[in-house]
């Protein structure tokens, strides 16, 4: 466990005196969180999808920024790497001289030529020269075991909640949000207890009843987090520990939103409040056995937001200019050499090829047919359009949810039921026995010992 060899500093929790305000903080914080949050969809039909989808209307380099100060992993390159480039004339000092002098412009600070730009790359490592903020469950204990334990907690909830029949047995309260349920069943569950963590459950209770949003803003404000700015990288760190799961409540979400039936009650805000709620907890049992670290953690916490926020307003730090720059130099130099090729008139011999492949159009088949006609010039790759404006589910006999065919980013305007037409083989007296008998042995072979194996790799 932590333990600061620091003066005993004693903590009490004042009660924000404007709740209405404090709420209104605590959303805007949350919505500006959240989309990070962006949705993926189920393997069966997984499609490409930009993770900074919800945040396109900010400059590139400033979600870099953002990312960066929550994960402490910058999303560039290493001065290395960008070094290299530069060596080898994947990037042009032509045109990298060029980038520069444009950035300069926003950027003061940036060197004056390549020449300047390559020796401070040689002298410094491309990263955030500071850390992220760290939950309370990391504060409190460096060797990560708390943490680690209530990601695996989230997760155990999260999974059960947002199964699809899976299962043996079903997660009992699915027509409820998942804070509003996870708060119905963390009372009888004692994992963390078994643990070794004591703590009383029971001021979960000042939260009943309340939206997610809610219930974090009173959260927040009794640990004592109530800058928007701290609360933003707060509520991030808690977000991306469980990053994941909240993507698949996002695809949820979005699912609603085109139209389609809607399948879970819970958001990626119910999420984060189940995250939240852990630490909170675990906040408020340092209190009874060591205030002092909770004071401590809650300084460090203000510190390093502060720090940050010099840092980067109104600008990048210096760092991350620079691997903008090289970045936008490699690609600028890159659609250039492609430019060059493309307007290259080019000799073309018609060959017969000894196998021809079908893919659909789609950018996830585009690497596989790129990669294959590599491999061997013999062979062919053809795109095929999967998707000729009939946006319909259709739904087989012997299958109880509909298929989509049609693109995961539209919503079917038609649902079309197959139908047996020989009589000898309907059921009319009970139309979903097949169906059932069915589910019923493809849930017992998920069972057996041997047939595990065989059951993923068929289905």
């Amino acid at each position: 466990m932590h333990n600061p060899s620091r003066e005993s500093l004693s903590y009490s929790s004042p009660i924000h005196k404007d709740q209405e305000a404090h709420l209104k903080t605590t959303n805007q914080a949350i919505e500006e969180i959240l989309k990070f949050s962006f949705p993926v969809w189920p393997l069966q039909n997984t499609v490409a999808v930009n993770p900074f989808w919800s945040l396109r209307d900010q400059p590139y380099e400033e979600v870099m920024g953002k990312i960066s100060s929550i994960t402490a992993t910058p999303l560039f390159m290493s001065s290395e790497m960008y070094l290299e480039k530069i060596g080898t004339g994947e990037i042009s000092e032509e045109v990298l001289s060029e980038v520069l002098t444009e950035t300069r412009t926003r950027w003061p600070g940036l060197p004056d030529h390549a020449q300047g730009l390559k020796d401070h790359l040689s002298c410094h490592e491309t990263q955030n020269s500071l850390n992220r903020i760290k939950s309370f469950g990391e504060y409190f204990d460096p060797s990560s075991f708390w943490h680690s334990k209530i990601i695996s907690e989230v997760s155990k909830f999260a999974a059960a909640y947002l199964d699809q029949g899976q299962a043996i047995a079903a997660f009992p309260l699915k027509n409820k949000s998942f804070f509003s349920a996870w708060q119905s069943l963390i009372h009888d569950d004692k994992t963390l207890e078994s643990w070794g963590l004591s703590f009383d459950k029971q001021v979960l209770r000042t939260f009943d009843g309340l939206e997610a949003s809610e219930a974090i803003s009173r959260m927040l404000n009794d640990i004592g987090i109530r800058g928007e700015t701290t609360q933003k990288e707060y509520l991030g760190v808690l977000l991306f520990s469980v990053l994941g799961w909240s993507t698949q409540f996002s695809y949820h979400l979005w699912q609603q939103q085109l139209g389609y039936k809607k399948t879970s009650e819970g958001t990626p805000t119910d999420l984060l409040a189940v995250r939240l709620a852990y630490d909170y907890l675990l906040f408020k049992s340092a209190l009874v056995s060591d205030h002092n670290i909770a004071k401590l953690w809650l300084k460090d916490l203000e510190e390093q937001t502060s720090a940050r926020q010099n840092l980067t307003s109104p600008a990048l730090s210096q760092e991350l200019q620079l691997s903008y720059v090289c970045q936008l130099a490699w690609e600028r130099t890159y659609q250039r050499s492609l430019s060059i090729g493309l307007n290259r008139k080019l000799k073309f011999i018609q060959k017969t090829p000894q196998v021809q492949m079908v893919f659909c159009i789609d950018v996830r088949s585009e690497m596989l047919r790129r990669h294959i006609e590599t491999t061997d010039p013999k062979i062919e790759t053809l795109g095929f359009a999967g998707f000729f404006g009939l946006p319909l589910d259709y739904v087989c006999t012997d299958e109880k949810q509909a298929q989509h065919r049609l693109p995961v980013l539209l919503s079917p305007a038609l649902k079309v039921h197959e139908q047996n037409q020989s009589p000898e083989n309907r059921d009319d007296q009970n139309p979903d026995l097949k169906q059932t008998l069915i589910q019923n042995y493809f849930r017992n072979l998920r069972k057996g010992t041997l047939s595990s194996l065989t059951y993923v790799e068929l289905f």
